[in-house]
Order: C-alpha cells, then sequence, then structure tokens
C-alpha cells in the first residue's frame, strides 16, 4: 500500500529517512567497542545498515512489510553477536511509514512482539531484569511511539489537505455551476424580453404596413399616412426597447433600477398597449379593476408582458375582431383574462409550440417565475382565452 505520490518532495523524504536509517546504525557500529562475546565489526556486519538505509526505498509499496523485514533484519543482526546497534533508532523509520501509511495498529503490533523478543533473548543472556525494565524498556517504548505517533499525524495532515483540495475544487465546480446557471437564466430572461418587443412590433408593423398598402390603392392618403405615421412610432419603440435590452445585456442598467431603459411596461402602459393594437383595427376593451393594490416590479411587469404577447398572439393568428382584455383582483391573486373572438388559435397552437412559436411558452416560464399559473386555450363560444393568476 502506497503511502503516498513518488514526487520530488516524496524522494526528498525517503532520502532523509535512509540517511537517518544508516548513520542511527553506522555510528554506534562504528563506536561501539565488542564486547568478550562479540563478533568484530566485518563487512557483513555493515550490510545491515546498507539494508536498513535500502529499505526506505521500498517503504512506500509495502511499508508492513518492509517493518517486518527491517525487524528479521536486525533480529539475526543480534543472533549473530555483533555489537549492539540499538533497536528503536534504526527500526524509527519503518513504524513512522506503517502508521503513515495507515497501518497504525500493525506498527504497534510489530513493537510489541519486537520487543517482547528483544527483551527475551536479552534475559536469557543473563542480563539484570531490574535494569531492563526498570531504564530501557521505557526510552525504548517512548521511541517506537513517538515514530508512530508522527507517521500518524503526518497522515492525518495529508489527509486534511486531501479533504481541503476536494472540498475547494467541489466548491469551485459549484460556483461554476452557479454561474452558468445565472448565465442560463439571464440568456433566457433577455430570449424572452427580445421575442415579446419584437414579435409584438413585428407584427403591428406588419399590420399597418398592410393597411397603408390598402390606403395607396384606394387613394386614400390620409388612411395612408396614418398608418405610416402608426409604423414610425411603434418602430421607434420597438427602437427605444432594443437600446434597453441590450444595455441590460452590456450590464448597464442593474436589476431594481428605474433609468427609462428597462425594456418593461406595467399596468399604467396598458392602454397605449391597446391604442397600438386599435390602430391596426383590433377593437381592444380594457377592462381594469379600479381597487387594484400596489404591485411589486416583477408582478408589474408580468402582467403587461403577459396582455402584450396576448394582444401579439390574436394579431398574428386568430383573426379576431374583438379583444378584452379584464384585470381582477382576488383575495391574494390577481387575475388576469384575455378573450378574442378569433379562431380559437394563438401562438401557432395551444402550447405555442408549432412553427417555433414561443409566446405562449415564454408566457408560462414569466408567470411561473412569480409563482403563478396560466391557462391558455379555446373557449366554448368560440375564440381563444389567457387565463393567468397571479400571487400578490
Amino acid at each position: 500500500m502506497a503511502t503516498g505520490g513518488w514526487g520530488p518532495s516524496a524522494q526528498v523524504t525517503d532520502g532523509v529517512l535512509a540517511a537517518f536509517t544508516f548513520v542511527a546504525v553506522a555510528i554506534p557500529m562504528a563506536t561501539n567497542h565488542p564486547g568478550r562475546e562479540d563478533r568484530p565489526v566485518d563487512a557483513i556486519s555493515w550490510l545491515l545498515p546498507v539494508i536498513l538505509s535500502a529499505a526506505m526505498v521500498l517503504r512506500r509499496r509495502w511499508p508492513v512489510r518492509v517493518l517486518i523485514a527491517s525487524s528479521a533484519v536486525i533480529l539475526g543482526y543480534y543472533a549473530l553477536h555483533y555489537p549492539p546497534v540499538g533497536l528503536e533508532l534504526p527500526l524509527a523509520p519503518a513504524f513512522y511509514t506503517v502508521a503513515e501509511a495507515g497501518r497504525l495498529w500493525w506498527g504497534v503490533g510489530i513493537g510489541v512482539v519486537l520487543q517482547a523478543v528483544a527483551f527475551s533473548a536479552r534475559i536469557m543472556q543473563g542480563q539484570d531484569e531490574r535494569v531492563l525494565f526498570g531504564f530501557e524498556l521505557s526510552p525504548a517504548i517512548a521511541i517506537t511511539a513517538a515514530a508512530l505517533a508522527l507517521g500518524d499525524s503526518a497522515r492525518n495532515r495529508r489527509r486534511q489537505r486531501a479533504e481541503r483540495a476536494r472540498g475547494e475544487a467541489a466548491a469551485a465546480t459549484e460556483h461554476e455551476l452557479e454561474a452558468k446557471r445565472r448565465v442560463e437564466q439571464e440568456r433566457v430572461h433577455l430570449a424572452r424580453e427580445l421575442h415579446d418587443v419584437l414579435a409584438h412590433t413585428v407584427s403591428v408593423i406588419g399590420l399597418q404596413a398592410g393597411v397603408a398598402a390598402e390606403a395607396i390603392e384606394d387613394d386614400d392618403r390620409v388612411a395612408a399616412a396614418r398608418a405610416v405615421e402608426s409604423i414610425r412610432g411603434t418602430s421607434h419603440e420597438a427602437m427605444r426597447d432594443l437600446r434597453a435590452a441590450l444595455g441590460l445585456l452590456r450590464g448597464e442598467a442593474r436589476a431594481g433600477e428605474d433609468d427609462g431603459r428597462a425594456p418593461v411596461g406595467s399596468v399604467g402602459h396598458l392602454e397605449p398597449l391597446a391604442d397600438t393594437a386599435r390602430a391596426t383595427g383590433l377593437d381592444v376593451r380594457l377592462d381594469l379593476s379600479t381597487d387594484l393594490p400596489p404591485l411589486t416590479a416583477a408582478v408589474d411587469a408580468t402582467v403587461y408582458r403577459v396582455v402584450q404577447e396576448s394582444l401579439t398572439n390574436v394579431l398574428r393568428h386568430s383573426g379576431a375582431e374583438h379583444v378584452v382584455v379584464r384585470l381582477a383582483r382576488g383575495d391574494g391573486y390577481l387575475d388576469i383574462t384575455v378573450t378574442d373572438d378569433g379562431g380559437g388559435v394563438a401562438d401557432g397552437s395551444e402550447d405555442g409550440a408549432v412553427n417555433g412559436g414561443h409566446g405562449i411558452r415564454g408566457m408560462r416560464e414569466r408567470v411561473a417565475l412569480v409563482g403563478g399559473r396560466l391557462e391558455a386555450g379555446p373557449v366554448p363560444s368560440g375564440g381563444f382565452a389567457v387565463r393567468v393568476r397571479l400571487p400578490l
């Protein structure tokens, strides 16, 4: 089981631990004088620091095996009666590695077994038990425990860094998704605004152009001039709305600001809206409740857009002659009803999806944003009706 990566920092760590292991064995081996029963230091004994330090290269791949093998090698060293070089310090890097790899209890178990074997062998050799247990056991336990604690601490720090990195990556992903969601919302919002402005304007201009053409054929200059003037006024209004929409697109107007550029009308603009439709020859009757409460900007704009889109659909699709627009206040809600006497189809179909129509679908989305609901369809008596209920 690997305990970390193989990058430059990992190689430096392995090099430091290998050097520590070599020095921890080599110094006492070179400075200790062999006892009467000890074998002198020779070429074979110098394999011990070489093997233990070289094992650090494999510590990340097989941490437990490296500890077991290192313990066996150093016990074999003592079994050959070479001079003492200690036990805990030479094996401290291996114990550290086991804990760093998340095998803490393996390290504890191996440490207990290793000390039991070592102390049993020393007792069998006749060493004083009081010295062993009174003076040497505590430092041995302390060194091994410190190595395990350091390894476990390094593992916890690495895990915390990894969790923090995952959290930061998740936050960055969430931020990116939120930014994309906001961009999509703005895109849909602008698409609705441009559709509402252009669909209504183009419909009115198209009908007025037809009126002007007929007036010219009938040599009725007054009617033709009136139609052309209506086209001019409608086109100027459309240009103002388009400039306002582009201003929003560029971020020149902030939400909630009313600087005259926002391409959104209100209940107060319904009469001019109806006049524009009337100029095409459509009979539009407004039936507005006299006790309407002050509306929020979102609801006020939604009322205007619903009526505007409904009138646009009537002009483009229904062939109606009469339209009634009603606004009625209820208990905590506002009802909008737009009814015509045309062919019973608006915006191409009931759901506004035929031939690329987006009017009713856009209205439904707009109404849903303020918590309302919309119903649209033919009426039994003939014609088409759009019914909207908005919460106040």
